[in-house]
C-alpha cells in the first residue's frame, strides 16, 4: 500500500455534527488515494471526450449572452457640453446585442459617463447569444450530438453526473496536549466555517496508534509523504504556533510554494517569503533588465530564507526523533524550490549555475546560506497576493490562490483624459482670430481716419 492509502480525509460537512475530532482508528472517511483515484477518472473521462464535451456545452448555453467584441473607447474632456461626457459607440454586428460598459450607461449608441470621473479610458464588452454569433457552429453541433455513438453518449452522462471535486484543504495546526490536538475544540469551532472541501487534519487522517509494525510503518510512510500533502495549507493560529517545529515547518513549505489559501498568523517574515515566490521578477512597466529582475527576486527569497530557517532551528518538537525527520522533509523541499546558487567562473568570464548541496542546506539551520550576489536592481515591485487571515475569508474566496495579474505596477491607469482639450483650443484659435480681424479693421479705420479719408 502507498502512503496515501493510509491518509484518512474529512469532510467539511462531517464536521458540523461532531463535538470534538475522533482519532484515525474511529474515522471512517475516505481515503486520500480514493480521491485522487476519483479525480484521476474524471479526468481520464474528460480527455477521452473532450470534444464531446464541449459540443454539448455549446448546445446548452446557446441561449447566453457572451462576449464577442471588447473596446475601450476614451472618454472626452469633463467640460463637455451639454453638461455630461458622451462618446459614441461602434454600431453592434449581431441582433440581440446588449452592451455592457464596465462604468456609465448606454444611451441611443453614445456611452454616457458621469462629469466628473478620472478614467480616461472605459471597457465596453458587446455581449450575444451564441446561437446568433455562431450559428452554423450550433447547428453543427446539435447534428453531431445526435449522431454521436451511443458509448460516448453514455460516457457524457456519466461525466456529467459526476460532480466536480471538492477541493483538498491541509490544515495547519498545533497540537495543545500531547494526546489530543483540540481538546477543548476551539480549532473545531473555527473549522465549522468550511465548506465544500477535503481536509487533511493531523490525528484524524494520520495514523495515531503505532504500537503494531502495521502502523509503525504506515506511520512512517506518511511522514515521509508530507512535502506531497502540504497544498492549499490553511493555518490555524495559536500562541506557540512559531515555537513548534512541526508548524513552522509547514508553514515555511506552503510559503515556499506559495500554496496558503488561509493565515491566521500572517508572520511577517514568512509573509515576505510568500510574496517574493509569488512575484514575477518583470513585471511590464517596471525599468530594470530582465537578469536584474531575476537576480534581484532570487537575492530577496534568499534572505528570506536566511532569515526563517534559523527561527525552525530552534523549533520545539514533542517527539525528539522527528526533529531530523522534518529537517530532511524541508532540506528536499528546499533543494526543489530555491534559486540555484551562482558563482563567477574567473577564467572563463561567464557566471555558472551550482545546485545546493544538502550539507550546504543543512548548515543554513545554524548560520545561512552564503552565495555570490549577482547585480541586481532592487527597487523591483513584489507583488502581495490577498491571503485570508479567516477561515471564512477562506471559503468565500473558494480556496483560490490568487496570481500576479498582468498589469501589476503599470503607471497611469488612473489619471485625468487631458484628450478633450482640442476642443477649448479649437474655439481658443477661432477667438484669437476673430480678435485679430477687429484688431486690423480698427487699424484699417484708424488710418483712413488719419489720411482724411
Amino acid at each position: 500500500m502507498s502512503a496515501d492509502d493510509h491518509v484518512k480525509l474529512l469532510h467539511a460537512r462531517d464536521l458540523v455534527g461532531w463535538d470534538g475530532f475522533p482519532a484515525y482508528e474511529e474515522h471512517r472517511g475516505k481515503t486520500l488515494a480514493q480521491y485522487r483515484a476519483e479525480v484521476k477518472a474524471r479526468e481520464d473521462l474528460r480527455r477521452r471526450i473532450w470534444k464531446l464535451i464541449e459540443t454539448r456545452r455549446l448546445v446548452d448555453c446557446a441561449d447566453d449572452p457572451k462576449v464577442y467584441r471588447t473596446e475601450t473607447p476614451r472618454t472626452p474632456w469633463p467640460i463637455s457640453l451639454p453638461g455630461r461626457r458622451s462618446v459614441r459607440l461602434s454600431p453592434v454586428t449581431y441582433p440581440e446585442t446588449i452592451i455592457g460598459p464596465d462604468l456609465g450607461r448606454v444611451e441611443r449608441g453614445r456611452l454616457v459617463v458621469p462629469l466628473w470621473m478620472k478614467q480616461c479610458q472605459i471597457t465596453v464588452r458587446y455581449l450575444a447569444p451564441d446561437r446568433v454569433t455562431l450559428t452554423e457552429r450550433v447547428r453543427q453541433a446539435k447534428t453531431d450530438l445526435a449522431g454521436a455513438p451511443k458509448a460516448d453518449l453514455e460516457a457524457l452522462q456519466t461525466y456529467l453526473s459526476l460532480q466536480e471535486p471538492d477541493p483538498l484543504v491541509f490544515v495547519s495546526h498545533r497540537w495543545t496536549s500531547r494526546i489530543h490536538p483540540d481538546p477543548d475544540g476551539r480549532q473545531l469551532e473555527k473549522l465549522k466555517a468550511l465548506k465544500n472541501c477535503y481536509l487533511i487534519y493531523d490525528y484524524t487522517s494520520f495514523p495515531q496508534d503505532t504500537s503494531t509494525p502495521e502502523m509503525a510503518t504506515a506511520l512512517s510512510q506518511v511522514l515521509d509523504a508530507m512535502n506531497e500533502y502540504i497544498d492549499n495549507l490553511l493555518v490555524l493560529s495559536d500562541p506557540d504556533y512559531m515555537d513548534r517545529g512541526w508548524c513552522l515547518y509547514e508553514y515555511i513549505v506552503g510559503s515556499l510554494t506559495h500554496r496558503i489559501v488561509c493565515d491566521e498568523i500572517k508572520d511577517p517574515v514568512l509573509v515576505r517569503l510568500r510574496n517574493l515566490v509569488a512575484t514575477d521578477p518583470n513585471p511590464l512597466g517596471v525599468g530594470s533588465t530582465y537578469r536584474e529582475a531575476v537576480n534581484a527576486k532570487s537575492q530577496f527569497v534568499l534572505e528570506a530564507v536566511n532569515a526563517v530557517l534559523p527561527a525552525f532551528g530552534k523549533g520545539r518538537f514533542t517527539v525528539p526523533t522527528d526533529k531530523a525527520l522534518v529537517r530532511n522533509l524541508l532540506i528536499e523541499r528546499l533543494g526543489h524550490v530555491l534559486p540555484r546558487k551562482q558563482e563567477y567562473m574567473q577564467y572563463v568570464g561567464e557566471w555558472k549555475t551550482i545546485e545546493w548541496t544538502k550539507q550546504e542546506l543543512m548548515e543554513a539551520f545554524e548560520g545561512e546560506l552564503k552565495w555570490e550576489a549577482l547585480q541586481y536592481d532592487p527597487t523591483i515591485p513584489i507583488f502581495e497576493p490577498l491571503v485570508p487571515d479567516t477561515v471564512a475569508g477562506a471559503v468565500a474566496a473558494g480556496f483560490a490562490i490568487q496570481h500576479q495579474p498582468k498589469h501589476f505596477f503599470r503607471s497611469g491607469l488612473d489619471r485625468l483624459d487631458f484628450s478633450g482639450l482640442d476642443r477649448i483650443v479649437l474655439t481658443i484659435r477661432i477667438g484669437a482670430g476673430v480678435v485679430i480681424l477687429l484688431l486690423l479693421w480698427a487699424l484699417y479705420r484708424a488710418f483712413r481716419w488719419a489720411l482724411g479719408f
